[in-house]
């Protein structure tokens, strides 16, 4: 455990944001694509209901 936190201090800023961002994706992806389907969703049938 010790050598992933000496690794993580050697990797750049931009590395650990993109890691950062990745792992929150991976977590939340479920919540992500049910609010992407019901977007989706609306901009394909607003049109035929109103």
């Amino acid at each position: 455990m010790a050598r992933r936190r000496v690794e993580t201090q050697n990797e750049s800023l931009l590395t650990r944001i993109v890691d950062s961002i990745f792992a929150f994706v991976r977590n939340a992806e479920f919540e992500i694509l049910f609010f992407l389907f019901f977007f989706i969703a609306y901009i394909l049938f607003k049109d035929i209901f109103f």
